[in-house]
């Protein structure tokens, strides 16, 4: 990304991780994914939810939780910060 914005003309001044991990935000949102889940469950018993929203929402909440697992063991960064600067000529 970095190289596209200097073929772009602008000059990077800063590429880096942030200073604060994403992971917390996505463990707080997991017990809102878990009740949201056990909901469509329940709707998709019942036959009010199609069988496709319990698939999405069971990926999305797995997804979520690689992703904080992946943060914490610094293989990944979902906060990375780009500061470029625009030329003035």
């Amino acid at each position: 990304i970095t190289a596209a914005f200097e073929r772009a003309g602008f000059k990077v001044l800063s590429s880096k991780p942030s200073s604060a991990p994403a992971w917390p935000l996505t463990d707080q949102k997991t017990d809102l994914f878990l009740l949201f889940r056990s909901l469509i469950i329940f709707l998709t018993k019942v036959g009010i939810s199609p069988v496709w929203v319990e698939t999405l929402i069971n990926n999305l909440l797995l997804g979520g939780q690689a992703w904080a697992k992946a943060e914490k063991m610094k293989i990944a960064d979902l906060n990375w910060q780009i500061v470029v600067q625009k030329p003035l000529h």
